[in-house]
């Protein structure tokens, strides 16, 4: 054996950074600053060094059981079939104005929401962004003032920028797009109203002339008589 390789291989430095080919591959943990203790150890939005508690989101999940979707969906499974196939007749019941009125608050919490810095960076602002376009659909359909729609925006002191104005873009735009679409319904519910109309007075004029006409027949076949 060769002595002096020996000892050469003896005495070689170990090398610390041995890679264990069959070990586990490293996860990258993303931990977010505490707002308390400051350090970078909040994961799953509890910090795991002082325990602090990471606040839910200020509107709840999208889709969850605050969002406008949700309170719609409960109305409607409250109400009657009858209810449901004359829906028009459920505007002055208490049902639907607490839904109205549920529904304002939901709106300004998303307004509130769409105001500050954080929806900027929020995955789920689009989804937020649909929910109120869909509410103001919803107040317009429901024949609520365009001055009430507006009155949370101007009650409010909002320094405007990009963010905002395109918010008061989309508003204005969704206003004047539902009530196009809600002045054609209605007209076209009037033109239905006046076809029926029509096809009435002509039903009523034909039983009109066929009851003079059989009274006309019963008179002259007595007096044949």
């Amino acid at each position: 054996m060769d002595l002096d390789f020996l000892e050469d291989v003896q005495n070689a430095p170990k090398q610390e950074n041995f890679i264990d080919i069959h070990s586990e591959p490293e996860v990258n943990v993303h931990y977010e600053q505490c707002p308390k203790c400051q350090n970078f150890s909040i994961l799953d939005s509890t910090c795991e060094s002082c325990h602090y508690e990471k606040p839910a989101h200020l509107l709840g999940e999208p889709l969850g059981h605050r969002s406008f979707y949700t309170m719609r969906e409960k109305y409607l499974g409250s109400l009657s079939l009858f209810e449901k196939t004359n829906i028009s007749i459920l505007k002055d019941q208490g049902k639907y104005k607490s839904l109205i009125n549920r529904t304002k608050l939901r709106y300004n919490d998303l307004l509130d929401y769409f105001y500050s810095d954080v929806s900027l960076d929020d995955s789920q602002r689009h989804i937020f962004l649909q929910e109120l376009t869909d509410i103001i659909i919803f107040f317009i359909d429901a024949g609520i003032d365009e001055d009430e729609i507006w009155f949370p925006i101007n009650d409010k002191s909002v320094q405007e920028n990009d963010h905002t104005n395109s918010l008061f873009l989309l508003i204005k735009e969704t206003i004047r797009e539902s009530k196009l679409k809600s002045n054609e319904s209605r007209f076209e519910f009037l033109m239905l109203d006046r076809r029926v109309s029509k096809l009435l007075i002509l039903f009523l004029t034909t039983m009109l002339v066929f009851a003079f006409s059989f009274a006309f027949i019963s008179i002259y076949n007595s007096q044949m008589i």
